[in-house]
Order: C-alpha cells, then structure tokens, then sequence
C-alpha cells in the first residue's frame, strides 16, 4: 500500500524480563533518502503568527481513539482496544505533507504518535521554544480522546499565514482531512482547547520524567 521497501526487522512476541512477561515489540528498519538536503522540516516552530494544521484527520476524536493509548495507561491502568490503520489514507497523508515540504509550503512538521495530538503539540513549542494559541480550537465532547488519543495517519503542518490556503488546496487535491488548530506566539503559553499552560512547567516536566524516577 505505501511503496515502501522494508530493509529489516525482527518481533519478539514473547519476551520475559526478571521473570515476568513484557509488551510484544515488533521492530522495523526503515531507511529513506532526500534527493534534495533544503527540503525538508523539523519539528520545532520556527516564527510566531505561523499557522498549525493537523492534516489526516479532525480534533474531533471517537473514544476508540484512545485505544492502546499513553493516556488510557497511565491514568486508567487500562492496556487494550482495536488499533486500526486505514493505508490507503495513510499513503495519501504522507504524499501531500511532502508536497507541502517540497513546495516551501511547511515550515515544521510533527506526527501525532505517542501521547497524541497534544504531546506532539508540545513537542513542537519545546523544540521551537514558543508558545501556540489553540485555545479556540473546535474540540468535541470526547477532550481526552481529541487530546490524547493516538489514532494514526495524523500530522501536524505548520504554514506562514500567507500560505494557508496553498496548504488546504493540497489537501483537498489529495482527498485528505484538515483543520486548523491555532497560531504560533512569542508568549511562553500552551494554550490548546481548555488547556492553558506555561512552557516552563510543560518542559520540566517532558524533560524531568526520568530523573524523577531515578531519584
């Protein structure tokens, strides 16, 4: 479905650790190449009144989002629900965030993995060390799932105000979801729906996880 060479891999179904069972952990290799090193993004935000939009879905979440979550692990000791993949959505995802790259269009790009759209929201003003107004973000009924569910095939975009709209006609010629999310700020805030947030206590505590632990 993606075109995509597979160089190496291995899955350990059946791992113990001290004695007792641990997560399955299927690896893949993956190697790609970049015809041209000036095309390409990272995920730090780079200027303030730079625009976010989340390509390949919506804020909007159902509760399966959560499913095999983070978010369900640590705040409910629950490890389970359906993971689902649609490829065909996936492989159209990722061809119109390359355009997006390839075209000048993206000036940061970040995938929603683990944690969800919020952590790699974060994820994106830590890098950058700005803030984002999302605050009037359209988000449903189900805030943890929008917040915190993993559902695949999502990527955050990041586009000059002037560029918006070059950023949805690609979307829209490529079948695929978006929505705009919020605006990039100087002020140290993360502000996302009912989420308000200085970046200093975000950052100690991404950054302060394991040593919290090892103390």
């Amino acid at each position: 479905a993606l075109g995509t060479p597979v160089i190496s891999g291995n899955v350990s179904l059946y791992n113990e650790s001290g004695g007792r069972p641990v997560y399955p952990t299927p690896v893949i290799g993956m190697l790609g190449i970049l015809d041209d090193v000036t095309q390409y993004c990272t995920l730090a935000l780079r200027h303030p009144g730079d625009q976010v939009f989340l390509v390949g879905g919506h804020l909007d979440q159902a509760q399966g989002a959560l499913a095999g979550s983070e978010y369900l692990k640590l705040e409910h000791g629950l490890i389970g629900g359906e993971l689902r993949i649609d490829l065909p959505l996936e492989a159209r995802v990722h061809r119109a965030v390359l355009a997006a790259i390839k075209e000048g269009v993206a000036t940061a790009a970040h995938d929603c993995s683990d944690g969800g759209l919020a952590v790699a929201l974060v994820e994106m003003c830590l890098a950058g060390k700005l803030g984002i107004d999302g605050s009037a973000a359209p988000f449903g009924p189900r805030l943890a799932a929008s917040l915190f569910g993993e559902t695949q095939s999502r990527i955050l975009i990041v586009v000059p105000a002037d560029r918006r709209e070059r950023l949805i006609d690609i979307a829209n010629l490529g079948n695929v979801p978006i929505q705009f999310i919020g605006t990039i700020t100087e002020d140290q805030r993360f502000k996302l729906g009912p989420v308000d947030l200085p970046l200093d206590e975000l950052r100690a505590a991404y950054e302060g996880g394991l040593p919290s632990l090892l103390t």
